[in-house]
């Protein structure tokens, strides 16, 4: 059979059970087994009875023979220097442009798919002949007949952007599941994973040519570049389709210029930079460009630093603003409309310095979160454009600090991925910890400048250089690792030894317990003490002032007047400080305060005062903090106008004087109101209280249905009258009275 090419007529041949191709130029080039059919023939269809020969950049030129094998399109491709590939049911490569029943494609030597009509049936992977004669992918075009995903599944790894529509139902399924999917990855993190992806459905029922832009601010170690990591290989399937740029380090302009392009005339321009590279491979399919570490561009000690900083900004405005970007060295101008960008910057971090506590972080972190707020703090305090700032259409997210839940949440989830892997290398039947030992490494090795990363460092070393240790043994003493059950256990002595005056006799054992069989256990230990941030070591009586303290905190909140749920109680000294509370905000509570709302809250800032008087007869001078808080919240309530008396507050300079003798006197009535209302509702609920108290004392935490647990079992009682005289009886030193607190 002869069939007459674009470039070389070529003859099909047999010898014996070999099939060869002949070309012009005289080579025969034999036909690889896995193209013929299982009578060892050659098909019988051949599409279009044409090869089409196109050479690529490099100027080697390519065919493409296609042929329906039963239901599948099979494709052979032959390069001008003799080489022979299987593409397997591709039927393009290389700049050829196929068409089968009427849909026409057509990809360039990168794999981009530039023109695309009617893809019902096709299912095809788009690959491209590197120069040493290797397949690589560049992404698939999916099916868009395809039957829909099954309910639970959330990843689409094959969809191209130009089939993201919402009439396709496996969109739909992804979209109706990406975020329940985002937030079992980045743990604690559900606002900002809401932002990014409600931008993502609202382009999806409307698309636009403007890219999807989030900015990730805050904290170091929260998640900010997992976010982005994490929706590409959910959404695309693959980090090749990530462009990640570390503008940390990036200092001068040159360097700039070497990711975005060197102008055209300059060293280097005959090369695209990265930018340029990526979109050449996924302007059309789609893809992920990540700029790290955006607040540490540039040096701003500098003017080269500041004009960096600059440049980098007014590129990111130019991108946003017009949803298309020309490269400077080619001048070729590339479609931003399939790309989702990611920034992200410790800017705002700020916030939280000296803030040692989960709560008193959350709290900052909650007061602070609002998007609009952010952005002017991104034009006052950190000089960016204020057209920039608006392009960002409130894709702002300050990333929660971490909570006990979401550090045990990030333990477990590394021991996982760490175990999987010593499984499928090792063979070890299983490698179990319980929940002391989560909660341990959650704990005790966190330290919050460096967020998460501080306590992944113990699974990721430390447990993986001891199993080494151990691995190595099994095999020296003609073992092997194979079938062998471990057991990981973690504990720190530090409950133990509270009441010393000294941590030096402090340790945390890292032990490997290996079984095989239940027989013979094998034992292998380090001490990790040293990788723990220093604690000092409270009395006896200090800790159970903490529980009676953080107990008072929990039982006075009064969720249907605060609007706050308490979600995690903690009664775990750590340094010279006590435990804490968390409350969060109830979904849908919000809405103007009232003074009985103003009164509950303050009274739940103050309990923890008022329950250490009423449980202990006294109080103690080390928890101003909790007044100073209610303090400012009351000034701050005060100051937006709650009170009746604010038309008789004197106003200095357009602002209400916060000095005033008729300020201050509504001020003292507020936190005494406040005081009484705590005083109040732990009378009424005394046994409620106690049975409270001694549950810390024996789980020093608890989380929110564990206290509804108790609160539950423990029904409300008054406190009995006898014990209500006795400890409100007046006591020579019993500590700051109330009248005296707010005179």
């Amino acid at each position: 059979m002869k069939v007459e090419g674009a470039f070389y007529p070529v003859l099909f041949g047999a010898i014996g059970n070999k099939y060869f191709l002949l070309i012009k130029s005289g080579r025969a080039i034999e036909i690889p087994s896995s193209f013929l059919t299982g009578q060892n023939q050659l098909p019988a269809v051949i599409m279009h009875s044409s090869i089409q020969w196109s050479p690529n950049p490099d100027g080697i030129s390519s065919a493409v023979l296609t042929w329906k094998d039963n239901d599948n399109f099979r494709t052979l491709v032959i390069t001008s220097d003799g080489r022979v590939f299987d593409a397997g049911q591709t039927y393009f490569a290389g700049k050829i442009s196929s068409s089968v029943n009427g849909e026409s494609v057509k990809v360039d030597h990168d794999g981009r798919i530039f023109e695309l009509s009617q893809a019902k049936t096709l299912v095809a992977d788009t690959r491209v002949i590197t120069e040493q004669g290797e397949w690589t992918t560049a992404g698939k075009i999916q099916d868009q007949t395809q039957t829909p995903k099954p309910s639970g599944s959330s990843s689409i790894t094959t969809l191209n952007n130009e089939q993201f529509h919402l009439k396709d139902p496996s969109v739909r399924q992804f979209l109706r599941d990406i975020e329940k999917t985002m937030n079992n990855e980045v743990f604690g993190q559900e606002e900002a994973v809401k932002i990014f992806i409600d931008s993502v459905k609202a382009k999806a029922s409307s698309p636009s040519d403007q890219p999807i832009f989030m900015l990730a601010m805050g904290s170091t170690g929260l998640g900010k570049s997992e976010i982005f990591k994490v929706w590409t290989m959910q959404r695309y399937g693959s980090l090749d389709r990530l462009l990640d740029i570390d503008l940390g380090k990036i200092k001068s302009p040159h360097q700039l210029d070497v990711f975005f392009g060197v102008p055209a005339g300059y060293k280097g321009a005959d090369s695209p930079g990265p930018l340029e590279s990526f979109l050449m491979k996924y302007e059309k399919s789609g893809g992920v460009i990540l700029f790290d570490e955006i607040g540490n561009i540039g040096d701003d000690k500098t003017e080269d630093g500041r004009r960096t900083r600059a440049e980098f900004l007014k590129n990111l405005y130019s991108i946003l603003d017009n949803g298309r970007w020309t490269s400077p060295s080619t001048g070729r101008t590339y479609s931003l409309k399939n790309i989702e960008i990611g920034g992200t910057t410790n800017e705002g971090q700020e916030l939280f310095q000296g803030l040692s506590k989960d709560h008193e972080r959350l709290e900052k972190w909650s007061r602070n979160k609002n998007s609009d707020h952010l952005g002017q703090m991104l034009k006052d305090r950190y000089g960016w454009l204020e057209a920039l700032v608006a392009r960002l259409n409130g894709n702002i997210a300050l990333f929660k600090p971490s909570t006990p839940e979401a550090r045990r949440h990030v333990v477990e989830r590394t021991l996982k991925q760490i175990a999987n892997g010593l499984k499928n290398e090792h063979g070890f039947s299983s490698i179990a910890y319980n929940s002391e030992t989560v909660a341990t490494l959650a704990e005790s090795f966190f330290v919050i400048d460096q967020g998460h990363r501080s306590i992944q460092t113990v699974p990721k070393i430390d447990f993986k250089k001891l199993i080494t240790d151990a691995i190595i043994d099994l095999y020296e003493s003609n073992g092997s690792p194979e079938g062998m059950a471990v057991e990981l256990i973690v504990n720190d002595n530090f409950a133990k030894i509270k009441g010393s005056k000294s941590l030096s006799a402090r340790s945390i054992p890292l032990t490997l317990k290996l079984t095989k069989n239940e027989q013979n256990p094998r034992f292998y230990e380090i001490d990790i003490v040293h990788r723990a941030p220093r604690v000092d070591s409270l009395d006896r009586q200090t800790t159970h002032l903490v529980r009676v303290h953080e107990a008072g905190h929990a039982l006075v909140n009064d969720p249907l007047l605060t609007r706050r749920v308490v979600t995690l109680i903690s009664a775990v000294p750590s340094g010279s400080a006590g435990g804490y509370v968390i409350r969060e905000v109830t979904p849908g509570k919000n809405g103007p305060l009232h003074r009985e709302n103003v009164i509950a809250e303050l009274g739940t800032m103050l309990a923890g005062n008022v329950a250490e008087k009423m449980y202990f007869q006294r109080g103690s001078t080390a928890w101003s903090e909790d007044l100073e808080t209610a303090r400012n919240y009351a000034t701050r309530v005060l100051v937006a106008g709650l009170s009746d008396q604010t038309l008789n507050f004197r106003i200095v300079n357009g602002k209400v004087d916060t000095s005033n003798e008729a300020f201050q006197e509504e001020l003292k009535t507020l936190l005494r109101e406040g005081y009484e209302f705590a005083e109040t509702r732990l009378r009424q609920h005394w046994k409620t209280f106690r049975a409270l108290v001694a549950t810390l004392a024996k789980e020093p935490e608890m989380n929110r249905q564990q206290f509804e647990k108790i609160l539950k079992e423990n029904p409300s009682e008054p406190m009995p009258l006898q014990e209500n005289y006795l400890r409100n009886k007046p006591k020579t030193g019993s500590g700051v009275s109330c009248q005296h607190v707010f005179n």
